[in-house]
């Protein structure tokens, strides 16, 4: 008798049948992986074979900085270009948040102000012209630059406006605060910028850009450039510009910075890019370092006035304190409070104080400064 068993055959003249019991499993497709677990998969369809392929593809480094995926840059991209466009809602925000920054500033109104650069939509836009500098996509570059120069002139033709309608002509400490940019301004922008980038780039931080927004203050400086060409004030125009364009190129730089360390641009276009952005900080950061000068000075008047805490003269005890440190056309000058318990001060006393304090300042601040004086008695 033929028989065939696993594949063999033979020939047997007796054969033996025995039923034994046996657990048995069916299979169906691929093999279940057991406890829960998924087994790793290796997906080599699309590797080189060919050896020249592959000797030049394991040559070539991997990236430093890892490539955003697809779906977050087309995302990203999206969200940026829709805000580079100048919309009506765009423009209303704009103008509301103009308005309500220069009547802040006549004000004098802190809460005002920062209500109005929550609101403003200045910041969309440039970091738009951040993404498409690092890329250098013209389209998105024409468009956002496009909004920018909009918004400026708007901007500036808006609080123009109220300062011409308004009936007041004096600078608020408001209106003062954005007249002294210094390179602190420009530091603050870049963490702002870098702030922004990242807040756009996730969407799970971008609760935080109303933060970014009140930090880097876009709108304010602008409104009192505006406030500058309406009342025809060429220092007050140039000093609150200065100060805006300082935040522009701080935002502009650290916002691509953040951009190409995320990945969504390459090294090539970025390190151009960079080198067009560092310039444009060493231009910007020139006339800042000069307002910067200006505060050290400052801090070195407020050290050694605030070391004089009290004056004997003619057997008075006399006491300082200084209030504030001005910087004018004509000199510097320090405001200063002098009290004296229940005693009067003549005039001889009075340029004894002065010729004291001005002693102390001699050769430890750079140049002459001026002394107002404040007098009150105190009981």
């Amino acid at each position: 008798m033929a028989v065939s068993c696993n594949g063999r055959k033979f020939e047997s003249e007796q054969i033996t049948v025995e039923r034994v019991a046996m657990k048995s499993r069916v299979l169906l497709g691929e093999p279940v992986c057991m406890g829960g677990e998924e087994k790793e998969m290796f997906r080599v369809q699309n590797l080189p074979i060919d050896p020249d392929m592959i000797r030049f593809f394991s040559r070539k480094k991997l990236p430093f900085i890892p490539i955003a995926s697809e779906n977050s840059f087309a995302e990203l991209f999206t969200r940026l270009r829709d805000s580079a466009s100048l919309s009506h809602s765009y423009l209303v925000l704009l103008l509301v948040s103009v308005f309500m920054a220069a009547i802040g500033l006549f004000q004098n109104s802190s809460p005002t102000i920062i209500g109005a650069m929550i609101l403003a939509p200045l910041m969309a836009p440039i970091i738009a012209f951040a993404m498409g500098a690092i890329r250098f996509d013209e389209r998105l570059l024409r468009k956002s630059s496009l909004t920018v120069i909009v918004s400026v002139a708007m901007a500036l033709a808006a609080s123009a406006l109220v300062a011409k309608t308004l009936p007041f002509s004096h600078v608020t400490d408001q209106m003062a605060t954005r007249m002294q940019p210094n390179l602190l301004d420009l530091a603050v922008a870049i963490f702002a910028g870098l702030a922004a980038a990242y807040g756009y780039a996730n969407s799970k931080v971008g609760e935080s850009l109303a933060g970014v927004a009140i930090a880097v203050a876009l709108i304010p400086p602008l409104c009192v450039s505006g406030i500058g060409i309406g009342w025809g004030s060429w220092t007050m125009f140039s000093n609150a510009f200065l100060l805006f364009m300082a935040n522009i190129v701080g935002i502009v730089l650290a916002s691509g910075a953040m951009f190409f360390f995320m990945g969504y641009a390459s090294s090539r276009y970025a390190s151009t890019a960079f080198i067009i952005k560092l310039l444009m900080v060493a231009i910007i950061a020139a006339p800042l370092f000069v307002s910067t000068r200006t505060l050290i000075t400052d801090e070195h008047i407020y050290r050694q006035l605030s070391s004089i805490k009290t004056i004997e003269v003619s057997g008075k005890t006399v006491q300082l304190h200084l209030m504030r440190v001005m910087h004018k056309k004509n000199g510097i000058y320090a405001e200063i409070g002098i009290g004296v318990r229940g005693k009067y001060l003549d005039e001889k006393d009075k340029k004894s104080i002065a010729r004291n304090i001005k002693q102390q300042l001699a050769g430890k601040v750079s140049g002459e400064v001026d002394l107002i004086f404040h007098y009150w008695e105190v009981y």
